[in-house]
């Protein structure tokens, strides 16, 4: 709550921003309208970064926490494929990453979700949670076989990691 007026650095703003509005905190309105009178004034240096990620990313993610899963996805998907500029580890960016594809899921965003999915497929092929997400995308989108073949890699990657009993 202290860090609702923060808009000293982008990627910390974005994380500040989405626990406060998962949260349900007033802070969060507070905060995006920092960053929205921010960004046309920001330094130089910084001003494309809050202008054309962070406030995108900000509005994205408050619209996430209040269930807006098509403005989400709307503002998420500009902002998402350029957070490196606003900093952040690739794991701490892999949450706004999650929250993209939650947002295609909830806003009947099929194609795209399969087509994410397959790209965290390609990094962790045994991904219990990526497998059994693509298992239920290609069940809606009537890909029988393929939602068969996703749900078999889940359930094999869980036989592997079940505990031995001795």
């Amino acid at each position: 709550m202290a860090r609702a007026q923060d808009t000293v650095q982008p990627f910390l703003t974005l994380q500040y921003l989405y626990g406060l509005a998962r949260a349900g905190r007033p802070e969060a309105t507070t905060l995006l309208e920092c960053v929205r009178e921010y960004a046309p004034r920001a330094p130089e240096f910084s001003r494309v970064v809050w202008q054309e990620v962070a406030l995108p990313g900000c509005e994205g993610l408050y619209a996430h926490a209040r269930g807006d899963y098509g403005q989400a996805w709307h503002r998420l998907s500009v902002a998402v494929p350029r957070m490196a500029e606003a900093g952040g580890s690739h794991a701490q960016r892999d949450l706004f990453e999650q929250l993209l594809l939650d947002a295609a899921l909830k806003s009947g965003r099929l194609r795209v979700a399969q087509h994410m999915l397959e790209l965290r497929r390609g990094a962790d092929p045994s991904s219990v949670p990526v497998n059994a997400a693509l298992a239920v995308v290609y069940a809606e989108l009537g890909l029988a076989v393929l939602a068969d073949q996703a749900r078999g890699r889940a359930a094999l990657t869980r036989i592997r990691h079940a505990p031995r009993e001795t």
